[in-house]
């Protein structure tokens, strides 16, 4: 029998990937009374696959394809259950109308294919029920309802939970993956187990900022004193929910990276990181007045600012580059990752002017070097703003690195890519 290639879809002329394409001539031969055979086969098959199903398309690019069993994914769901929306990956959150899982006649498939490129890294939800319209922004009450209704896909392997840290940041279980091509995940090693840094966790209160947060620190492993400093915005984020330490004691270990230390200072809640983050000199004053001094007492805090590194992302990438760029006596280095470039001020009218890029664009080149990672798939604002940073950095003579990923606005990309970042700033020690 001549098995089909991908083809479209009767509904909606999506794609439909080769296995899929497979079942649907299955199931056209099998008659009815076989058709249950052929679908228990199927879905035995993607039981022990895993999810998203993932098959090779044409060189350099893979494909997608996610899933939903109607009469089993929904049941104990409130109503609606229709339409079945992925978020995620490939899957773009501007697009939602497009995203929507449609039926294979004839089976309890839903589903959903996309062409990717091989170096392709996501998280993802599905939503059933999602109204397709806009998101509302991130932090707001709707939001949170919106969001009630993500969940992570039953079938995927390695799902990654996202705790509440307030009630306008719920707690999501999203399902993850990578395409064979993707960056790789640098704390996973061939070797022995690496040698651990010592990591601790204490409590700094500031009177600038008039509030107390966790703040912890990372040596090297063997008790080493490092001559690197990296101080990392969002520390809770980096010490709780990626394997921030493991990667950096592999690193090390291989000679990866030179001895480094880490302080990481948390952002308390939404509001808060978003009062803070948002270009404002107070908080540029925590870390260079109170945060540098207290860390003073447990890592070693060169004085050469060209021996420390200011990490952001997202908003933190917009704070990192605002104080990099008000105190470069301080800060030598600074490593965006999906800066949020775009801001313009809370209360700004429309076409004002992109904050940060507009104070590197009105003044003198600083002793800065900086680093800039953005996602392919982080939307048009997030693409333009950064093309803009990087524009106006070169123009002004910065020594700078650019790098695009192939992913989106997830920490789960930011933490196998921060590595390349971290040896443009400090280069690698020859292994011991």
């Amino acid at each position: 029998m001549s098995v089909p290639g991908p083809v479209a879809a009767e509904q909606g002329q999506q794609p439909m990937a080769p296995r899929i394409a497979r079942l649907a001539a299955e199931l056209a031969t099998a008659g009815r009374a076989g058709r249950a055979a052929v679908l228990q086969a199927f879905w035995d098959e993607v039981a022990a696959a895993g999810t998203p199903l993932v098959e090779p398309a044409e060189p350099d690019q893979h494909w997608v394809t996610f899933l939903w069993r109607r009469g089993v994914d929904d049941v104990g769901l409130p109503e609606p259950v229709v339409p079945v929306m992925v978020m995620g990956g490939p899957a773009l959150w501007w697009q939602l109308p497009q995203n929507v899982l449609q039926p294979l006649p004839g089976s309890d498939l839903l589903f959903r294919s996309y062409r990717a490129g091989s170096d392709l890294r996501g998280r993802y939800v599905l939503a059933p029920g999602d109204p397709l319209t806009d998101l509302p922004a991130a932090g707001t009450p709707a939001a949170v309802v919106r969001s009630a209704r993500f969940q992570p896909d039953s079938r995927n392997t390695a799902p990654w939970e996202l705790p509440a840290d307030d009630p306008l940041r719920p707690s999501i279980t999203y399902s993850t993956f990578a395409l064979p091509s993707a960056t790789a995940a640098p704390w996973v090693g061939t070797g022995a187990a690496a040698p651990a840094g010592a990591v601790r966790c204490d409590r700094v209160s500031s009177s600038i900022l008039g509030n107390t947060r966790r703040v912890w620190t990372y040596q090297p492993p063997g008790g080493r004193d490092s001559q690197l400093l990296l101080v990392m915005l969002d520390g809770r984020d980096w010490m709780e929910w990626v394997p921030l330490t493991e990667t950096l004691d592999r690193l090390i270990a291989d000679g990866g990276l030179p001895p480094i230390a880490v302080v990481a200072p948390e952002s308390l809640d939404t509001a808060t990181r978003y009062a803070e983050l948002t270009c404002r000199d107070e908080f540029t004053g925590f870390l260079t007045d109170e945060l540098l001094p207290w860390a003073g007492g447990r890592v070693p805090v060169p004085s050469d600012p060209a021996r420390i590194a200011l990490h952001g992302m997202s908003f933190g990438g917009l704070a990192a580059m605002s104080a990099g760029w008000s105190r470069p006596d301080v800060f030598g280095t600074v490593l965006s990752q999906s800066g949020s470039f775009w801001w313009t001020g809370w209360d700004a009218p429309p076409g004002s002017p992109e904050l940060v890029p507009q104070r590197f664009a009105d003044s003198e080149r600083r002793p800065l070097r900086v680093s800039l990672d953005i996602g392919r798939h982080e939307g048009e604002a997030m693409a333009d703003s950064h093309a803009l940073m990087a524009q106006t950095l070169r123009r002004r003579g910065y020594e700078l690195r650019t790098h695009e990923f192939n992913g989106g606005h997830d920490l789960g990309c930011w933490i196998c890519e921060l590595p390349a970042a971290l040896r443009w700033w400090a280069p690698p020690t020859p292994a011991r």
